[in-house]
């Protein structure tokens, strides 16, 4: 039987490594926010194009509008920019709230001492209650943390574009 199960889980490791080598990566999808030294004025968009004195930013995601809907803007206009990806406080929050509730389930299992006064009935209920617990703590630190922008300082300055460029890149769709 462990030989079986040894087995099994050598066969489903390969193929798990073989299946994940034949995937291409994804690319992320950044929201972009530019703001100029006009306080009022904030373009949000997608960063569409890099050019040599202006930067391009989409309103949309959508390619069937014929001409796109797009904002280009010099760069001696251009205070900051600053991304963060698409759903990320979501995601954040998720992952905060997961990671809280192993942690917890995992505290809460530990804990469990049969032999003195224990308000839960188990060990399980324990982790449950542990687990629900700092699951809600994460989701919050989650929820705190998720809204952070990656900010970019251009302050007009064509110098400065110049060697933020390639980082600049790594954020168009």
């Amino acid at each position: 039987m462990k030989t079986l199960f040894l087995f099994l889980s050598i066969a489903l490791c390969m193929i798990y490594q073989s299946a994940n080598g034949q995937v291409s990566e994804k690319k992320h999808i950044y929201k972009t926010w530019v703001i100029s030294y006009n306080k009022s004025q904030t373009t949000k968009g997608y960063l569409r194009g890099l050019e040599e004195s202006s930067i391009v930013i989409s309103t949309s995601l959508d390619h069937s509008t014929i001409p796109p809907s797009s904002v280009e803007l010099d760069i001696a206009s251009v205070k900051t920019i600053k991304f963060r990806r698409k759903n990320k406080i979501g995601r954040s929050i998720l992952h905060g709230a997961m990671v809280g509730f192993a942690v917890g389930g995992i505290t809460g299992l530990i804990n469990y001492d049969p032999n003195s006064w224990n308000p839960y009935g188990s060990a399980a209920e324990g982790g449950l209650v542990f687990g629900a617990v700092f699951g809600m703590a994460g989701g919050l630190v989650g929820g705190i943390v998720g809204p952070i922008k990656i900010v970019i300082p251009i302050n007009g300055s064509q110098k400065t574009y110049e060697i933020k460029r390639n980082k600049l890149s790594t954020y168009k769709y």
